[in-house]
């Protein structure tokens, strides 16, 4: 689970999804004459190289081969109907008629030649109609009942309508229960159908419980899992007959931790033998791997995982029971954690350890940073119970991270917990389920109330908020009705433009500063206009190009003397055409054609692949005069347009009353203080920005926008290049004004609390602020810098070395 407010985009994952959007619906009728079932399986033989099966280690687990397979291989050969049909009769005993349909089933799931498609919920339940239908004809078959759970996109389909159609042909099955304890053999995942197959068996056979347990195997993990393993220990404890089943406690007690039930593994373990608590604590594992099921672009796979060490598991969960010296004990035969290079897993045992040895190993006046820090740099939300001893270290000095991390625990816990296939039937697990419910309100409970325990003011590593002059000025701004000096007329009325000067398009070769994406280009002599899209003033993230912009050149686009802001933003709700007939300047008037397409905001998703317009109309153009656009009231050197959009006052040189006017102003919402007066926040901030604006270790994003429009409409866009390095030219900086006075910046910064923020994205559109968090060590000399623009970020490790800040980054993210 991830943190709240971080999204992480593994490639692969990125990979599935743009497979997923590019594949085609496949949208033809269930193949059931020869002819289309031939012209299927000729497609087999375009493949350069067989494909591979998402369910094929399902398969081999049963001892069987893939039908996929068995299909791919016969039409390579022959692509011919009763060939193929003759090749699954013999590898799995079926007759014709079933064969017959399994190949239906499988060419319908799975559609030759493009086996990731979009199926319909329609064309899914065809497939199942199919695979029921082979059942019928081949009851018990092994092949059949495998290819039902493991259908593809079955998803699709209501959960009550496809365990009926399965019970349906299990129960059809000349032995159920021995069907059932095979097919639980076939490993996890896939909705925890080998666990509810194992507990169907017993619950229907209570005496097949060894066999059920011998079929799963003590390697699985997750919750249906857990709740198998945990009847079958209550079971074999009850009768009281034969050795104690040690290696399924420790199978239990691991999955127990990991399933959020602190208080049920220290049950567990207080019923072990002393031999085998001793060989735990010594870390002598009965167990020495476990099942992992993980998901790619080409469906669900197995992996053998090493098991991790269990003591501070324990360690913690006797911590939050109040065993602290048991706890101790646990905690002190716990190795420290190697890295997470070395380790190749992720970073919860460092947090883990860190934490522990903060609460167990309290310092005279220990300072929790460290602890702080290690929780940072690992992307992963705490579970319960690690997330409630976090809140008893941090609660103090650091109350806001803590509430963060249990106000998205709590809001987790409260979402209903999705059930295991069959729930209805396994009467075996329905004690252990009562038992985890009423620990699942008992967790709810403790969570919530830590949560509410917490200091209701901020601790000391956040300054307090000093007066702020400017709030009032930025309120009538921003209620100000919006300003545009252009007008939108129908394109067939826009006049014919004066005979001089003739301006030509240039399609190509134009160079544009840095930031700058041209949209479109005339010239007229050495005169060059250029329109185009920045975010210099419009940090729109991935969502669109951002603002438009007019540059001019006279010496035929060798440099830009004039950069002119219009005012309109790309999608709010014009996007101004790339090619046109109308000349974009006629004396002093402006005139760009354009069409209404304006963006359904709600539908902004990151990545932003399915954007979506709210209106559209075509035709227009936008006209307005050159000295509209470059009016400047206060004669403080910024446009109204510009200041507009920086939410300074238009009418007043100088906004924050600082003596700085706001065209000099790096900071023209914050009053200026004396040099040396600054805070050590403000010296910090001073240096972080600046070593931000950098943006050497900045990601680049993607621009995901709407298609174009005279483009395929292909919702994945990917073409203007990177997120322009000049947005920085002007930095909305989303925090409180009143901590940033004396600030020393080189570049202009926006300061907008976040309610302002709100306020202008009704306003101007949506755009991404920067927000920074900077939390300090009890000593002052090291900060815990986080940096959020919404759809990217990071965080740094900051020193203080010789009198200098310097700044370690360790982590970053993009959608």
């Amino acid at each position: 689970m991830r943190k709240p407010g971080v999204s992480i985009v593994g490639w692969w994952w990125l990979g599935l999804l743009l497979l997923g959007l590019a594949s085609p619906t496949f949208a033809a009728s269930p193949p059931t004459g020869d002819t289309e079932l031939r012209g299927l399986l000729r497609k087999f033989g375009k493949l350069e190289e067989p494909p591979e099966l998402e369910a094929e280690w399902r398969f081999k687990r049963l001892g069987l081969e893939d039908p996929y397979r068995v299909i791919v291989q016969a039409a390579l050969e022959r692509p011919e109907p009763a060939h193929a049909i003759a090749k699954l009769r013999e590898r799995y005993a079926l007759n014709a008629a079933a064969a017959r349909a399994l190949l239906i089933g499988q060419l319908v799931a799975f559609p030759p030649g493009e086996p990731f498609a979009t199926l319909t919920s329609e064309q899914v339940r065809r497939a199942l109609d199919s695979y029921v239908e082979a059942a019928r004809e081949a009851p018990g078959s092994l092949a059949v009942l495998t290819a039902i759970l493991t259908l593809s996109q079955s998803y699709q389909l209501p959960a009550a309508e496809y365990e009926a159609r399965f019970l349906e042909t299990l129960n059809a099955a000349p032995a159920p229960i021995e069907s059932a304890l095979q097919l639980s053999r076939m490993g996890g995942g896939s909705g925890g159908w080998n666990v509810s197959l194992a507990a169907l068996a017993v619950s229907r056979q209570p005496e097949t419980l060894p066999r059920a347990l011998e079929a799963l195997g003590l390697d699985e993990s997750g919750g249906a899992a857990t709740l198998f393993y945990f009847a079958a220990f209550q079971a074999l404890r009850a009768r009281q007959d034969g050795d104690f089943p040690t290696a399924l406690a420790e199978r239990l007690l691991r999955n127990l931790l990991q399933q959020q039930q602190p208080s049920l593994a220290v049950e567990l373990a207080r019923q072990l033998p002393p031999t085998a608590r001793e060989g735990l604590l010594a870390g002598r594992w009965t167990l020495q791997s476990s099942r992992s099921v993980y998901s790619t672009g080409l469906g669900e796979h197995e992996e053998v995982v090493p098991l991790e060490d269990l003591r501070p598991g324990l360690a913690a969960a006797l911590l939050l029971g109040g065993a602290s010296q048991a706890a101790a004990e646990w905690f002190a035969q716990a190795p420290v954690p190697s890295s997470p290079q070395e380790r190749r897993h992720e970073c919860g045992p460092e947090v883990h350890h860190a934490l522990l040895a903060f609460l167990l190993k309290p310092e005279p006046r220990g300072d929790p940073f460290t602890v702080l820090v290690a929780d940072a740099r690992c992307s992963r939300v705490l579970m319960y119970p690690w997330n409630v001893l976090l809140a008893q270290a941090l609660q103090s000095r650091y109350p806001e991270k803590v509430r963060s991390h249990l106000s998205y625990a709590v809001e987790d816990e409260r979402r209903e917990a999705g059930s295991v296939p069959l729930r209805a039937h396994l009467a075996f697990l329905d004690s252990a389920r009562a038992t985890f419910e009423a620990a699942g309100k008992v967790r709810l409970a403790r969570l919530e109330s830590t949560l509410a325990a917490l200091p209701k003011q901020a601790g000391d590593s956040t300054p307090a908020a000093e007066p702020d002059p400017v709030a009032a000025r930025i309120r009538e701004l921003l209620a100000a009705p919006p300003a545009s000096p252009f007008t939108e007329h129908p394109l067939t009325e826009a006049p014919k433009p004066k005979a001089a000067p003739r301006w030509r398009p240039i399609q190509s070769g134009v160079q544009p500063p840095r930031g700058f994406h041209p949209v479109r280009a005339e010239r007229s002599g050495e005169r060059v206009l250029l329109l185009a899209l920045s975010h210099r003033l419009d940090p729109a993230g991935e969502v669109s190009g951002g603002g438009y912009w007019l540059l001019e050149s006279q010496d035929g686009g060798k440099s830009w003397g004039s950069l002119l802001y219009t005012g309109l933003r790309q999608y709010r709700p014009y996007e101004l055409a790339k090619k046109s007939s109308l000349p974009m300047l006629d004396g002093d008037t402006l005139r760009l054609e354009a069409s209404v397409r304006e963006l359904e905001e709600k539908s902004i998703t990151f990545p932003p692949i399915r954007l979506q317009m709210k209106r559209e109309k075509k035709n227009l153009f936008l006209q307005a005069r050159l000295s509209e656009l470059q009016k400047d009231s206060d004669a403080d050197g910024l446009p109204d347009l510009v200041e507009e959009r920086f939410l300074t006052d238009p009418k007043a040189a100088d906004t924050d009353g600082d003596g700085l006017s706001d065209g000099e102003d790096p900071l023209p919402h914050v009053p200026a203080v004396q040099r040396g007066a600054e805070s050590p926040q403000a010296r910090l901030l001073t240096a972080f920005l600046a070593t931000l604006k950098g943006g050497e270790d900045v990601p680049q994003g993607l621009e995901v926008g709407l298609p174009d429009e005279d483009g395929p409409r292909n919702p994945l866009r990917l073409p203007k290049g990177t997120t322009p390095e000049s947005r920085y030219d002007a930095t909305f900086l989303e925090m409180d004004r009143g901590g940033l006075r004396g600030v020393q910046l080189s570049s202009r910064t926006l300061v907008l609390t976040s309610g302002e923020l709100t306020k202008a994205q009704e306003r101007f559109g949506r755009f991404f602020g920067l927000s920074v968090e900077l939390l300090f060590n009890a000593a002052g000399d090291q900060a815990l810098i986080t940096w959020d623009e919404h759809w990217r970020g990071g965080g740094y490790l900051a020193r203080m070395q010789d009198g200098q800040w310097v700044f370690e980054p360790f982590a970053q993210w993009i959608t």
